[in-house]
């Protein structure tokens, strides 16, 4: 990947020790007066080599907002509720609402800070603002990549007829019981013609608890009864339009139909003032499913990882000071490398003098004629990466929210 060609010299390289405000500009207060908002320019997105999600280039010619100058500089001092203030300010001034990078930039710090309700809340005023599905909140324990999931090779199967209603709650638990029980299990949905409120609603929260469990299952059908649920859509209404939106969403995720579940979120939260699901991985139970294939996917399903891959150098947690030893290690990797990618997935933060230091690194690293990626850097680390000129000798690759 070529690296950008500057807008401006990058920040002079420091000394270890260097006091912090030499490396950046001191942050105006949360009260400056407005800074006009450039627009941003087209960002081209792109899909990783080892299978991960998709990844969106840095376009290194639209100059940061005053304000996500500002959050990034608290943030890097750990001063989390005056970031906070700076952003929420910016993205409630009519001249920032429609600034999408700060709106991303708090749905991060929400999340690093586990401050769900608060996430929730903003997605939905996102989804009203800019008519698109929010970034999905990740708990922490589902960063870990998920065991793939082998089809079986036979099954006993439970098949669904006539109208989908709760009569076929029996169905569903023995067929449940039967996975509990370890034997193999296979769901056809072929022969549903028609679906009731309470039906949909049953169906939806039984694939949703399999789902989450990864559990070990065979589904046909799941496309017949996708097509099922739109036809009703449009002529149904009250509980039985939001169980057909409901159920429609999950059976979306579960076949891969990830564009088709963004649309169908938005409608439903612009209708409902309900924040809708957000997307996750699901494993691969359907035939189906092989048609819409998610990005970066080898055909197995198996959920993108958090880990980074063998080919990158992985910088985690927090990053404070100039004796950094994940600073120095990164030495030592990129001596014998012409071509650095460097995942950033999980830092959580890193502090100024760390960040000038950081920037020696890569300097001399460019200067060397070699060519340097930063991968997957939450919002806020991003922005400070901005901030001190990192862009300017490294391609800042961040991670494809929605």
């Amino acid at each position: 990947m070529a690296v950008p060609q500057a807008r401006k010299a990058p920040a002079t390289p420091v000394a270890a020790g260097t006091p912090a405000k030499k490396l950046a500009p001191k942050p105006a207060p949360p009260q400056a007066q407005p800074r006009a908002q450039p627009k941003a320019a087209p960002k081209k997105q792109i899909f990783s080599d080892s299978g991960a999600s998709g990844f969106e280039v840095s376009d290194s010619s639209a100059e940061l907002s005053g304000a996500a100058e500002e959050a990034a500089i608290l943030y890097a001092n750990n001063q989390i509720q005056p970031a906070i203030a700076v952003l929420l300010q910016g993205i409630g001034e009519k001249h920032g609402s429609g600034n999408r990078s700060l709106w991303l930039m708090l749905f991060d710090l929400y999340q690093l800070q586990g401050m769900q309700q608060e996430f929730d809340a903003l997605a939905l005023d996102f989804v009203v603002k800019f008519e698109r599905s929010p970034p999905p909140w990740r708990n922490q324990e589902k960063t870990k990549a998920a065991p793939k999931v082998t089809k079986p090779a036979a099954a006993g199967t439970t098949s669904l007829s006539g109208k989908l209603t709760a009569a076929c709650k029996p169905q569903l638990e023995q067929f449940v019981r039967t996975i509990e029980s370890k034997n193999q299990a296979r769901l056809d949905l072929n022969k549903i013609d028609g679906i009731t409120a309470e039906g949909g609603a049953l169906l939806r929260e039984t694939l949703q608890s399999l789902r989450k469990r990864n559990a070990p299952l065979s589904l046909t059908g799941a496309d017949h009864l996708a097509q099922v649920a739109e036809d009703a859509l449009p002529t149904a209404d009250g509980d039985e339009k939001t169980a057909l939106c409901l159920l429609l969403l999950e059976l979306y995720q579960i076949l891969g139909k990830q564009a088709e579940f963004d649309d169908l979120a938005v409608e439903y939260a612009v209708e409902t003032e309900v924040s809708p699901p957000s997307w996750e991985a699901a494993p691969r139970w359907c035939d189906e499913a092989a048609a819409h294939p998610k990005p970066g996917e080898d055909g197995e399903g198996a959920p993108e990882s958090a880990a980074a891959p063998a080919n990158r150098f992985a910088l985690t947690g927090e990053m404070a000071g100039s004796t950094e030893p994940q600073l120095r290690d990164l030495v030592d990797y990129a001596a014998s490398r012409n071509v650095i990618e460097v995942d950033m997935f999980d830092l959580r933060r890193m502090d100024f003098v760390c960040c000038g230091m950081l920037l020696n690194i890569l300097t001399g690293i460019r200067q060397g004629g070699k060519v340097v990626r930063l991968m997957g850097a939450n919002e806020m680390v991003f922005a400070l990466c901005r901030v001190m000129g990192i862009d300017q000798v490294a391609t800042l690759v961040k991670s494809k929210h929605h």
